[in-house]
């Protein structure tokens, strides 16, 4: 093959490029959000030149002078990383998974903000009608989607022993929600 996907996440991740390296294969390798960590730079050269989406990206990944797009919420990301770290004394292993638990309790104050009570359906409904609400990772959309967000997706690779961001993508295009969980038997 000329490539490789998987959403296989770190420590297993490294075995597979080990492997993959190992028996010759020279063509690309993406990976999913959780291929986004600490430990897939650790693997040193095999991880180089992978491909990886991610919800969040700060640079923080020994990456020094990024020059960042104009849509990224660069800012807010950073300043939630530093926080985590003041918190926990370390920072994330995954920028991308952290950061999407602050966006999850950014959607869910956004909404009680607006219904003005804490109950739970009330919540749930006005979720499904967020438009383009500020959170950790950028903005985020509900409303016309279902329970299918819409937010930017950073496409980052893996360059000299660090994330380096490579596009920034906001789709245009979400399948519809009854289509996308029918192939999954949803």
């Amino acid at each position: 093959p000329d490539a490789v996907y998987t959403a296989i996440y770190s420590p297993w991740l490294n075995d597979l490029l080990v492997a993959l390296r190992g028996h010759g294969f020279e063509g690309a390798v993406y990976g999913a959000d959780g291929a986004e960590t600490d430990e897939l730079l650790a693997a040193g050269d095999v991880a180089e030149g992978m491909i990886v989406t991610s919800h969040a990206f700060t640079g923080s990944h020994a990456t020094v002078g990024l020059l960042f797009s104009p849509r990224s919420p660069a800012k807010r990301i950073t300043q939630f990383v530093e926080g985590f770290e003041r918190f926990h004394g370390r920072p994330p292993s995954s920028v991308s998974f952290a950061a999407l638990g602050a966006d999850a309790v950014d959607v869910v104050r956004a909404a009680a903000e607006r219904v003005g009570r804490s109950e739970p359906s009330a919540i749930a409904s006005e979720i499904a009608e967020l438009d383009r609400v500020q959170v950790t990772t950028g903005r985020i959309t509900y409303r016309g989607n279902g329970s299918i967000p819409v937010k930017v997706v950073y496409v980052l690779e893996v360059r000299d022993g660090a994330f380096r961001l490579r596009e920034v993508v906001e789709p245009s295009d979400v399948p519809d929600p009854i289509i996308a969980t029918s192939l999954f038997g949803g």
